[in-house]
Formats: C-alpha cells, structure tokens, sequence
C-alpha cells in the first residue's frame, strides 16, 4: 500500500498502542476509494488518525490483528458482506464497529446491530454526523478516562453481575461477557437506577449521545441482545422488562 495514510504506513507510525493518548486511530473499511480518500482527510482534520482498506478480508485481518479504537465498516464489499466481517472480528475482538448502510436498508440496520455492531449510519451521510458519532463510540467505549487523579474506577456488583468500570468488562458469576459499548453503558445506566423506568428518550440521549426519534429502533436492538447475552436472574425472573410505550426497567430478582 503507498504511503498516504493507508494500513501498512500508519501501522509503521503507530508503533503498538502507546500512541493512544494522542490520537484515537480509525480504521474504514470501504470499496469506494476516492470516499476513503475524502473522509481521511475531513477526519484527520478533526483529530483522528485514520488507515484504510477497501476489502472485507483485508478489513476482518486489519480489524483483528490490528490496534484501533474503532472501525467504520461498509455493508457493501466487493469480496464478501459487511455483516460476515462483522462476525469474524466480533469472534476474536471487542473493537467498536460502526457500519455504514444504504439509505432506506432498515434490514441492514437491524441486522448489523444484532450481529454486534455499536452503532451505524446510513450513506449518504454527511461527514460531521460521521464524526459525532465516532467521537459518541469513543467516549462511551472509555477510550480516554475523564478520571483525572489516578484512582482506578469502582466495580460495580449487582447480584451475579459485575460490572468493572476501569476496564469496562462485565462478568457473570465469575465468567466474562462480551457487551459492546452500548451494552455496557446500557448496563451501567441500569446499575444506576434498578427499578426505576428509564425512557428510550433518556436512554437514547445517554447511552447512544444523540436526540431521540421515535422512527430510530437502535436502542431496542441494543436491549434485546443485552438481555440475551445477560439471561435472566439466578431465580429465573427478568432482568430487563419493558414498559409499554415509555421505556425499560432494569428489576430487581424476586430472591436476594
């Protein structure tokens, strides 16, 4: 690859993660060149370091052996679909993954959120709403700790649960799961308030850092696969139960 910003230079310059502090480090995995070439250039400008790739072996190889903060993923590859790159990083790495849809493709959203997909946007799209949901990935997905006199971040414990804030795991009677972020804040915003009723509007707002519409189901797509991959409570009672036309609660287990 040459030299102006693709994956083999920048991953001359980065050197290992010890670059991370500086500049979060992006990698778009998209066939349409010259819009690579257009995004690196608005992105870097707001002070992403950005590499690129333009197929879906190259970009699951780059998303899994690779260190960035985030990958912005085309569904449209020209060797294999956005969704089966998806579940071949989701398989090895917890890196964020925001995918890039067809506009009206509501199956391709849906979709890529079910598979694991932290958030996406749909083409053609304006940069600056790229940007802002890049940098919304990011702040939820702890790339940078607001934690500023060197203390670790509690863990929080909830019946089986234990949510670690300074690392941003979750394990469940001592075993891992793998939330994305969304998920995690989506936890963490339940730990926050157990049986209180929490609006979408509100969940939308905090968990995804945007304004909510009542057309966008992303957030209900986030619910269902947390409640999933959480289970019910030891007891067998749910964990998250819906409200009908106002929002989630999280509840607390009938046996403490």
């Amino acid at each position: 690859m040459d030299d102006r910003g693709t994956l083999s230079a920048n991953a001359r310059e980065v050197g290992g993660r010890a670059t991370q502090h500086l500049k979060p480090h992006l990698l778009i995995v998209d066939d349409d060149r010259e819009l690579c070439e257009i995004l690196k250039r608005y992105l870097e400008a707001e002070d992403f370091r950005v590499s690129y790739v333009h197929t879906g072996e190259a970009g699951a190889k780059a998303g899994i052996e690779g260190s960035f903060e985030l990958i912005v993923l085309d569904v449209m590859l020209p060797d294999k679909k956005g969704f089966n790159v998806l579940k071949d990083i989701r398989q090895r790495a917890r890196t964020p993954v925001l995918m890039l849809t067809a506009k009206g493709e509501e199956f391709d959203r849906i979709l890529g959120l079910e598979l694991g997909a932290d958030d996406y946007v749909a083409k053609p799209f304006n940069p600056r709403e790229l940007a802002a949901r890049i940098s919304a990935i990011l702040r939820r997905s702890g790339w940078q700790s607001d934690n500023k006199n060197g203390l670790r971040p509690p863990k929080i414990e909830f019946g089986d649960l234990e949510l670690d804030l300074g690392a941003r795991t979750v394990s469940k009677v001592g075993g891992p799961l793998n939330l994305t972020s969304a998920e995690f804040e989506l936890l963490h915003m339940f730990f926050e308030f157990p049986g209180q009723v929490l609006t979408r509007d509100k969940l939308v707002e905090r968990v995804l850092d945007r304004k909510f519409s009542p057309f966008d189901r992303s957030i209900d797509f986030h619910i269902t696969n947390l409640r999933r991959k959480l289970g019910p409570h030891p007891d067998g009672g749910e964990r998250i139960r819906s409200v009908r036309a106002i929002g989630y609660l999280y509840a607390w287990p009938r046996k403490q």
